[in-house]
């Protein structure tokens, strides 16, 4: 069987007297274990109750500040087998420098018999592996009474939105236990989880029908690669017995627009708009033929020849030519496929800011030349005063005086 470090959440059960369990290493100290730049350490586990187990450690960021940090436990069998796994549905922040205890409580499943080891792990918000640490190892001597054989889907791969079905087959090994209602009869639960996150994305229940049950999950829309655990349930909630993974792709292409940029707020005649596409592109199956079209529009309308070419994953850098004076302009991006069905679509718009230059009034120039000619006109001016006031007092002198005969 592969080894997937996905991991679900079990429903707690009840206490069950008939089961036994040891725990042959109570309070096991692990070595730190540094995996990117978390550290993990102190796990160590102590029974509580016959089949509840206390889970403890510590979480340390030691170079900066960490969020969105999650954690998860699994149980395994020696031979390094997964059997169950639980994981919670919380993120923690870790300050620089500083441990940050955690303490879950896990209850083992029924019908487990035999060594099993305790695992701890750190991971990011996507499901990335950060640390890792044992926290000790459990003794489990429980009786068999039902198990999942195998789980199978009716095709290896899908497409978007189909409906995928899983067959689950239930081995009796104890003859009439699956139609005994001692406790309540069984179900089979699923979970489907997408890569490495660790978040479930679906969740199906399916009854039991002559040893076997029939799943759908239905709406995958994420094309990649998806692993299903399926688990035995008492309709009480007592998980029982190791659970199955069965892997599936989703065959599409997702195509997300994660940000745009325009480098100015308004463009004149003659000018380039150059713009910045951050684009994430995922593909499973074959590619279908797609379009990414760029388009630049402002208050009177298109602004340039529209930008068509193929899109690709990371940062995409288109230049347009302007044609005419572009303000207020809006920058939006189209992702079609070969029958011109929009994929992903995004538009940024920007306001343009206007400098008014301020009018220069004549008679407030500082133009040199205009002083001058100014200046010149004033002397002029007062010369030619000067000159009619001396004339006009020669002519009042000479009239003023008594005539001689």
């Amino acid at each position: 069987m592969k080894k997937i470090f996905l991991l679900t959440l079990l429903l707690s059960p009840l206490p069950l007297l008939a089961q036994e369990a040891t725990s042959t290493e109570p309070l096991v100290t692990t070595q730190a274990v540094s995996v990117a730049n978390v550290n993990l350490s102190n796990a160590r586990i102590n029974q509580i109750s016959t089949s509840t187990y206390t889970v403890s450690f510590s979480l340390t960021a030691p170079d900066e500040k960490q969020d969105n940090i999650r954690y998860g436990i699994s149980l395994s069998h020696d031979d390094g087998t997964p059997v169950a796994t639980y994981t919670f549905d919380k993120k923690i922040s870790l300050e620089k420098g500083s441990s940050t205890p955690i303490t879950e409580n896990i209850d083992v499943p029924k019908g487990l018999s035999g060594t099993f080891a305790v695992l701890v792990r750190a991971l990011t918000e996507n499901g990335l592996p950060l640390g890792f640490g044992i926290a000790g190892t459990i003794e489990l001597n429980d009786t068999e009474l039902v198990k999942i054989t195998d789980c199978v889907t009716d095709e290896e791969s899908y497409t978007k939105n189909e409906v995928l079905q899983i067959t689950c087959s239930v081995k009796e090994v104890k003859k009439g236990v699956l139609t005994s209602m001692e406790n309540g009869g069984y179900v089979i639960k699923a979970k489907a989880f997408y890569g490495n996150n660790p978040k479930e994305v679906q969740v199906a229940f399916a009854e039991i029908v002559n040893n076997k049950a029939i799943l759908e999950l239905k709406g995958l829309t994420d094309p990649g690669t998806y692993t299903i655990y399926s688990s035995l349930y008492e309709r009480s909630g007592s998980n029982v017995g190791k659970e199955f993974n069965t892997l599936f792709s989703v065959n599409g292409v997702k195509v997300s627009i994660m940000n745009t940029l325009l480098d100015k707020d308004m463009y004149k005649e003659g000018d380039t708009a150059n713009a910045t596409i951050s684009l994430g592109l995922v593909v499973n199956g074959v590619s279908p033929i797609l379009t990414l079209t760029g388009k630049l529009t402002g208050k009177d309308g298109s602004c340039a020849d529209d930008s068509v070419r193929e899109p690709t994953q990371g940062a995409i850098q288109i230049s347009m030519p302007i044609k005419k004076t572009c303000l207020d302009p809006t920058f939006s991006v189209l992702v079609t496929d070969q029958t011109n069905t929009i994929i992903a679509s995004s538009s940024l718009s920007l306001t343009s800011t206007i400098k008014n230059e301020p009018i220069k009034s004549p008679e407030l120039s500082t133009n040199k030349t205009d002083k001058m000619i100014y200046g010149g006109t004033g002397l002029l001016g007062l010369l030619f005063g000067l000159v009619s006031v001396f004339i006009a007092r020669r002519k009042f002198i000479n009239t003023s005086q008594p005539q001689q005969v």
